[in-house]
C-alpha cells in the first residue's frame, strides 16, 4: 500500500481487490490542526509523525506492531490512533519512524531508540525474540572503548533494522538470512536456496548468524577501493533496508586512518554507494545476480564514484580532489531501496547542448526486479548494474520505493528559491 501526504491533512491509497481506493479522513482526521511531517508503511500497517512530534498508527495489529497495548483490546485499527506510550508515559518526542513487515522502530528527539511489534529474528534488537505490543529501549550503541552513541535515524527492511548514530556509523540486528545485516566476516556458504552460512569470528551457534537480536556496528574495515587501498571506516549520510538486502551512501576519509579504523577528517562533498545482503535480482547492481549471489559485508560500487585517485590519504602526485567532478565523475547523493530493486539518486558533471556547457546535473540511477516496471526503464527487464533513468534536468528531493513501486519527487528544492532558469535547470 501507499501512504501520502499533503498540506491539508493526510490522504492514504490503498490497493484492495484489484481496485485503487482512495480513503480521504475525513470523518476522522487527527492531522487537521497537526500536519504531518513524516510517514512510514510497513506491510500492512502505517504510520505519521505530525508537527508536534506526535506519532500516530493504524492497520493490521496481529503482533502489536501499532504499539496499543493487549491486542484484545485494540485488534486492527482502520483509522488512526496515537502511540499515548510516548506522550503519557515517557514524555518522548518522536523524529524519526520506520517498519518492517510487522514492526516498528522510532527514533527520539533525544537520540534513543524504541522498538516494538513483531520479533521471531530479533528486529526488535532488544536482546531476545519475543515479541512487545508497547515501545521498548533499545540499548547496546556502545564500541568497544565504553563509549554509547546517540541514534540519529532508522531504517527496516522486512526482518531487519538498520540504525544510523550521530557520529555517521551503522549498525544492524534481525534477520541476517541473506547477509542484509552486512557482520559476516568470512565468505557464505550456500546452504541451500533460502539461506546462507556466514563463518563468524569467532566461532558462534548457527542461531546467532543467522538471527541477531542486539546492535552490532557494521565494520567497513575490508572494504577497498578500485586501486586496493583500505578506506576506512566513512561517514554514512543516507542509508536504506530493503526486503533482504542494504545499502549506504557515505562520505570517505580523506585523512590517514588510525589502527582501529577510525577516520579524523572526512570528505563530505563526495559519497561513495556501498551496498550488501541478497542480489537474487541485482538490487545490488553489482554487475551478478542469481539465487545464491550473496554480499555479507559492506561493497563499494566502484562504477558510481568520482575520479579513481581521490585524494583520501594525503596524496599530492596524480590525485584529483574529489569536489571536481569533471565528466566522469559521480557523487551519490541518496538512496531508496524497494523489497527487491534500489534507486540511486547523484551528481555528475555533463556537456550539455549545442555549445556543449559543462553542467553539474542531478541524476537518478535503478537496478534490481523489475518484472512490474518498477525501474523506470521503460520495460520490464532486470538490471544488474546501476542504469540510469531517463529524465529531464531536475533536481530529485526525495526517493522511495516499496514492495513493487518507485517514488521520488522533482523540481527546484526550496533552497534554491523555487525558481527555474528557461532552460530547465534549478
Amino acid at each position: 500500500h501507499i501512504v501520502v501526504y499533503k498540506d491539508m491533512g493526510l490522504v492514504s491509497q490503498v490497493f484492495t481487490e484489484g481496485t485503487w481506493l482512495k480513503q480521504h479522513s475525513a470523518v476522522y482526521n487527527p492531522f487537521y490542526y497537526d500536519d504531518v511531517i513524516t510517514i512510514a508503511c510497513g506491510s500492512f500497517h502505517s504510520l505519521a509523525i505530525t508537527a508536534n512530534n506526535h506519532l500516530f498508527a493504524w492497520g493490521w495489529n496481529n503482533d502489536g506492531q501499532l504499539g496499543q497495548g493487549p491486542l484484545e483490546v485494540r485488534p486492527n485499527i482502520p483509522f488512526p490512533v496515537q502511540v499515548d506510550y510516548f506522550t503519557t508515559k515517557i514524555k518522548k518526542k518522536i523524529v524519526k519512524v520506520s517498519a518492517g513487515f510487522a514492526h516498528t522502530a522510532v527514533v527520539t528527539l533525544d537520540g534513543e531508540l524504541y522498538t516494538w511489534g513483531n520479533n521471531r529474528y530479533g528486529q526488535l534488537g532488544l536482546g531476545d525474540f519475543e515479541p512487545r505490543k508497547f515501545p521498548a529501549l533499545v540499548q547496546g550503541f556502545i564500541d568497544s572503548r565504553g563509549a554509547e552513541f546517540k541514534v540519529n535515524d532508522v531504517k527496516c527492511g522486512l526482518y531487519h533494522c538498520l540504525v544510523q548514530t550521530t557520529t555517521g556509523s551503522i549498525w544492524s540486528f534481525g534477520s541476517n538470512s541473506r547477509g542484509q545485516l552486512g557482520t559476516c566476516a568470512s565468505a557464505p556458504t550456500v546452504l541451500d536456496s533460502l539461506d546462507l552460512e556466514c563463518v563468524a569470528e569467532p566461532a558462534q551457534d548457527k542461531e546467532v548468524v543467522f538471527k541477531r537480536p542486539f546492535p552490532k556496528k557494521i565494520d567497513f574495515m575490508k572494504v577497498t577501493d578500485f586501486t586496493g587501498s583500505v578506506l576506512g571506516q566513512p561517514f554514512v549520510t543516507k542509508f536504506a533496508a530493503g526486503a533482504f538486502h542494504s545499502t549506504a551512501v557515505a562520505s570517505p576519509c580523506i585523512t590517514p586512518v588510525g589502527l582501529d579504523g577510525n577516520c579524523p577528517a572526512y570528505d563530505f562533498q563526495a559519497g561513495d554507494l556501498y551496498v550488501w545482503g541478497n542480489n537474487k535480482y541485482g538490487q545490488l547492481g553489482t554487475g551478478s545476480n542469481a539465487d545464491t549471489k550473496y554480499e555479507p559485508v559492506p561493497k563499494l560500487i566502484t562504477m558510481l564514484n568520482t575520479i579513481s585517485a581521490r585524494c583520501r590519504f594525503g596524496q599530492v602526485d596524480d590525485c584529483v580532489q574529489s569536489d571536481n567532478y569533471f565528466r566522469i565523475g559521480k557523487i551519490v547523493k541518496d538512496v531508496s531501496a524497494g523489497s527487491w530493486h534500489t534507486l540511486v539518486s547523484l551528481n555528475q558533471r555533463e556537456d550539455i547542448g549545442y555549445r556543449r556547457s559543462s553542467y553539474q546535473v542531478n541524476r537518478l540511477f535503478s537496478m534490481g526486479n523489475n518484472e512490474d516496471g518498477q525501474l523506470g526503464q521503460g520495460d520490464t527487464v532486470l538490471r544488474n548494474v546501476p542504469t540510469q533513468v531517463e529524465s529531464n534536468f531536475v533536481k530529485f528531493h526525495e526517493l522511495g520505493g516499496n514492495f513493487y513501486q518507485s517514488i521520488f519527487t522533482l523540481g527546484c528544492p526550496p533552497e534554491d528559491g523555487n525558481v527555474c532558469s528557461g532552460s530547465g535547470f534549478c
